[in-house]
Order: structure tokens, then C-alpha cells, then sequence
């Protein structure tokens, strides 16, 4: 006896079971019910084979794809219980902290090297020596590459001619 699939869920639905149509396309993809044909299924089959199906899944508590599903489901959970437990010790920090040192440490780079030229032009233009030159260009190089990786707080010392 064939049925229209969407009759059969209204009745589903109205003797209080929660399985609409696409649910039941759901499982007939799964091989666990019949599969409707222009909308119409054989309802004996699907009752026999839903009956089957449900009494499968309450013998092993679940498919094997819904253990599978709760399985990782736990460990993503323990996983972010791990990552909260890690923030809160300290020992994580925010995404924007990392970002925003990045962006000052490229824009002082730039900035230091940039003015280089403006910086060091006097100096080098009385300068005839090829090997000077390139001595003084990789003392005032060392020196940018010294202030860069000095903490941003200790810089300021730096400037000022205090190494301490």
C-alpha cells in the first residue's frame, strides 16, 4: 500500500512522533527505509523498516555515525575546557596582542630604515673610502637591529644614549 510521504508525517507528527518527511529521506538515504518515489512510499515497508531502524539505535544507544558524532563532540569540548583552563593560568594570549606587537615592530622597521638615508647622508658624503663607508652603514644597521629587538619599554633608554 503506497502512501503520500507528506500525509504519512502529518500523521507521524500528529500521534506525537517528531519525524518529518526530510527526516525520513534522511534515513531512506541510509539504506534504513524505503526510498520514496514521486513522493510516495510503500507504508507497511517503512513501518517494518523504521521500526527495525529505531530498535537498532535503542540496542547500541546510537549509530555508529552518532558515537562517532558524540565522540568528537567530547573532545572538542575537552579541548576547549583545555584552552579556557590555559587562559585562565595565563599561559594564552589574546589574538590582537601578537597582531598589534607585529604591526609596531614592522612599522618601527620601516620607519628606522626609511630615514636611514636622511640620517646618514652628511656623514657619508665627506666620506671617500669604500670600506669606511660600509663600516659606518653596518655600525648604524647593528644599531637599528639592536633597538628593534630591545622590549618596546626599554627603548626609550636606549635612545637617550643609556643602555641600562
Amino acid at each position: 500500500m503506497k502512501i503520500n510521504l507528506e500525509s504519512l508525517a502529518r500523521q507521524w507528527k500528529s500521534e506525537g512522533l517528531d519525524l518529518t518527511s526530510r527526516r525520513y529521506r534522511q534515513i531512506a538515504e541510509q539504506g534504513a527505509a524505503p526510498k520514496p518515489t514521486k513522493g510516495m512510499v510503500d507504508a507497511i515497508g517503512a513501518l517494518i523498516r523504521l521500526c527495525v531502524y529505531y530498535k537498532t539505535l535503542a540496542e547500541a544507544s546510537g549509530s555508529v555515525d552518532l558515537q562517532a558524532e558524540r565522540t568528537a563532540l567530547t573532545a572538542i569540548k575537552k579541548e576547549r575546557e583545555k584552552l579556557k583552563l590555559e587562559q585562565e593560568k595565563g599561559a594564552l594570549i589574546p589574538r590582537e596582542v601578537p597582531i598589534q606587537w607585529l604591526t609596531l615592530l614592522v612599522t618601527d622597521c620601516k620607519q628606522n630604515f626609511w630615514t636611514l638615508p636622511k640620517r646618514m647622508c652628511e656623514t657619508l658624503a665627506v666620506m671617500n673610502d669604500p670600506k669606511e663607508i660600509a663600516e659606518v652603514m653596518q655600525k648604524e644597521i647593528r644599531q637599528i637591529l639592536t633597538i628593534l629587538s630591545t622590549p618596546l619599554k626599554d627603548r626609550k633608554k636606549m635612545k637617550k644614549g643609556n643602555p641600562n
